[in-house]
Order: structure tokens, then C-alpha cells, then sequence
């Protein structure tokens, strides 16, 4: 490999990895901090555990601290693209609007698990149909169980060989199963990480959709119809395979009930390739992608600055020096003070477990900005703090307990006490 391409390499890696290492210096996010809390938990005896999780990206924690994690997948990702264009015969251009393409660019790696997912995807597809290729697509399926959904991408890859389809697919299986078997050996029940996440995220939310959403399908949408217009080759089975990319993108977007910017990282590949084959004049394409990332820059340091209502580290280390010595918590930061190495309930949605936990004499960390359940306000607390943002209630009682292990599923939270 020659300097000027390990220099390119290493650029592109710097210009993902920055955006993503200043973002988690900036903001606590919820989903990197509960990943932490797993490896902790796989690997260091740790207290606190989560069933609608896939496991790998714990995994890596149990092996990598943060930052290095943020570098080494960046740098994975990047090469794995380069090989993805080989595969493919796509111009290198790509990796260049790919990586300032901007749902690239800011929400790669913000929980910990969508950009190493994608990688993997991508990976799998252009070793497709090497054994290996089953190996990888597992691993995507064990980093994001919604992954599952670009199987189809394969069947197109594998239409003339059925012996490499089965292959792929017991592969895969044999991939899966020890986590299943966890499931199993715990639990009774192999799936019963995959039918929490479900709940969680599909069955039990309420489906919304903003201006935002719309406006990001449209802008998609008209750029696939460019290419369609500009497109010599309909039939080929290259511009057929970023089509099915697409529409699977898409759909996987589509039906998640609540939405987030990040699930739309898969449509950066089709559309990047859509967006290097409709444009004659490269440069100004990057270009304007460079003045969209700065715009986008710009939103999020005002944002930043004025936002009122923003969790940031200093607001936890604040709310968590008046909580350090208590024993018994419950609070919808639950997450945060776990990470803190104080052990820590989430809020009690039904009234039994509220009663329960006042009897035991927890403690309620309330921050007025998340999710409060209403079940708490028809009971009677002692105040010991309030402000604008957080809310500290107390029941009558006196905690004796002290909190040994907090595994958290859908329909419930099993506590371990000492």
C-alpha cells in the first residue's frame, strides 16, 4: 500500500472519528453508557444488565476503552469500504461522499453500535460468497438485531447458487447460537433477548413520524429518481443491488415506530452511489457537502450553547453528589448513576412496585425533562431537594438494603440485594 493512500486512509478515519469522540465528550448518550455497563458486566463482574441488547459491541468494550474503540471502528469502517469499491468497481470518489455525506459524518458512532453494524454488513456482502462472508453478517445481526432485514441483499447476491445460499445460512445460524444458547441457559428461552428489543422498540411504541422525516424521505427519494432518470444500465444487476440496499434502508427506517436520525445510516451506501453516478461535476458535489456539514456544525453549537432542557456530564455529576450515599435508588437517570458505580432502579411504572419500593425505603431521582411515570404522583414523599431540572423524594422509611446485581427486561427488573 503507498504513503499517499495510508495518508487517505487515515484522513478519512480522523475526519469520522473527531465528530463522534467531541460528541461523547460533550453529551452523555444513554445507549454507549448502558454498552459500557454491559462489558462491565460480561467482563468485570459488573452490577448492572440490559436483556434487549445484542452483546457485541459490550464485547469490544470488555476489550477497548472508548476512545480507542470510536478510532479502531472508524478505521475499520473506512477500510472496509475501500474493499467494498473494489468489489464493486466503484470509483474511490466514493469513500470521499461517503464520508462527508452528513448522516455519515455526525451519527456514525453515537450509541456504539451503528457504524460498527453497517461495517460488518458491508463487509459480509463483498466477501459474499466466501464462508467468512456468514461470519460477518452475524456479527452484524449481534451488533443490531434490525440488520436482519438486508438478508434479502443476499438472496440477490446468491440467486444462482443455492448450495452458497444454505451454506451462508447455516453458517450464520452457527454464528448466533452461543447467544441464543445464553438466552437459553438463562433465561429458558433462546430468543428472549430478540423478542425484548422487539417489545421495546417495535410492539409497545407509539409510531411518529415529524416534518423532519418526511423531509429527509423526500430529499432521498428525488435523489433516487435523478439516478433512475440519468441511469444507461437499469437492468444491471449492480444498479439492481443498491435499488433492494435502498428500499431495505428504507423500510428498516419506516417501521421503527420512534425514529432517530442514526437508524438511517444504511441509506448513506445506496444513496452515496446514487448521488456519484447521477452528478457529472464531482467537486461541486463535495463541495456542497462540505457547506451542509458546516451548516449542520453550526446548528448543533447553537444548540449546544442554547439549549435549556440538554442532560449534559456536569448536570449527572451534580444530582449524583447528593445521591452518593444513599443505598436504595430509583430514577429515570437509572443508566447514568449505574455508570457512576451507584447502583440505581428504574422509575416504578406500576403502583405495586411503587409501594414496594417505598416500603423498602428507596430514594426517587426524578430529572423533569425524561420520561416520569404517572403512578408516582398519587403517593406522598418527603422533599430533600428540588430544582429546576431534578426532583429528590424520600419515603418514609429507612433503606437497610444494599443493591448487588440490576438486570433489566421489557416486563421487568430483577434486582439482587446484599
Amino acid at each position: 500500500m503507498s504513503k499517499a493512500k495510508i495518508k487517505i486512509i487515515l484522513f478519512c478515519t480522523l475526519i469520522i472519528f473527531f465528530p463522534t469522540f467531541l460528541f461523547h465528550i460533550l453529551t452523555p448518550n444513554w445507549d454507549f453508557i448502558v454498552y459500557e455497563l454491559h462489558a462491565k458486566y460480561f467482563c468485570f463482574n459488573g452490577k448492572y444488565f440490559e436483556w434487549f441488547r445484542p452483546p457485541l459491541v459490550s464485547l469490544f468494550l470488555c476489550v477497548f476503552p472508548k476512545p480507542i474503540f470510536l478510532f479502531l471502528s472508524s478505521l475499520f469502517f473506512v477500510l472496509t469500504v475501500l474493499n467494498f469499491c473494489k468489489k464493486f468497481r466503484i470509483s474511490d470518489n466514493f469513500l470521499k461522499l461517503l464520508i462527508l455525506f452528513p448522516l455519515t459524518l455526525f451519527f456514525n458512532n453515537i450509541s456504539g453500535s451503528d457504524l460498527l453494524a453497517l461495517t460488518f454488513l458491508i463487509l459480509s456482502l463483498f466477501t459474499f460468497p466466501k464462508f467468512y462472508s456468514a461470519i460477518f453478517f452475524g456479527f452484524s445481526f449481534l451488533t443490531r438485531y434490525n440488520y436482519f432485514i438486508f438478508l434479502p441483499l443476499f438472496l440477490w447476491l446468491g440467486k444462482s447458487n443455492r448450495k452458497n445460499l444454505f451454506q451462508f445460512f447455516a453458517l450464520t445460524s452457527l454464528i448466533i447460537f452461543p447467544w441464543l444458547f445464553y438466552n437459553f441457559a438463562l433465561k429458558n428461552d433462546f430468543l428472549f433477548s430478540i423478542k425484548n428489543s422487539l417489545k421495546l422498540n417495535i410492539q409497545e411504541r407509539n409510531f411518529t413520524i415529524n416534518f423532519l422525516d418526511i423531509f429527509i424521505i423526500v430529499i432521498f427519494s428525488l435523489i433516487l429518481f435523478v439516478f433512475l432518470l440519468r441511469c444507461k444500465n437499469f437492468k444491471s444487476e449492480k444498479t439492481i443491488f443498491f435499488l433492494i440496499f435502498f428500499i431495505l434502508s428504507l423500510v428498516s427506517y419506516v417501521t421503527i415506530p420512534k425514529k432517530e436520525i442514526r437508524y438511517l445510516l444504511p441509506i448513506s451506501i445506496p444513496v452515496s452511489y446514487f448521488i456519484l453516478n447521477s452528478f457529472k461535476n464531482f467537486r461541486r458535489v463535495l463541495w456542497f457537502l462540505v457547506i451542509l456539514d458546516f451548516l449542520i456544525i453550526i446548528i448543533f453549537c447553537r444548540n449546544l450553547i442554547f439549549s435549556i432542557n440538554r442532560l449534559t456530564w456536569e448536570d449527572i455529576e451534580f444530582i449524583f453528589q447528593k445521591i452518593k450515599n444513599k443505598k436504595c435508588i430509583s430514577s429515570n437517570l437509572w443508566p447514568f448513576f449505574n455508570y457512576k458505580n451507584l447502583p440505581t432502579l428504574p422509575l416504578p411504572f406500576h403502583p405495586k412496585v411503587v409501594e414496594d419500593y417505598m416500603k423498602k425505603g428507596f430514594t426517587f431521582v426524578i430529572y423533569k425533562h425524561g420520561e416520569i411515570p404517572s403512578s408516582l404522583w398519587n403517593y406522598s414523599f418527603l422533599t430533600l431537594y428540588e430544582d429546576k431540572n431534578f426532583l429528590i423524594l424520600k419515603s418514609e422509611n429507612e433503606c437497610n438494603l444494599s443493591i448487588k446485581k440490576v438486570e433489566v427486561s421489557y416486563e421487568k427488573v430483577e434486582v439482587e440485594y446484599e
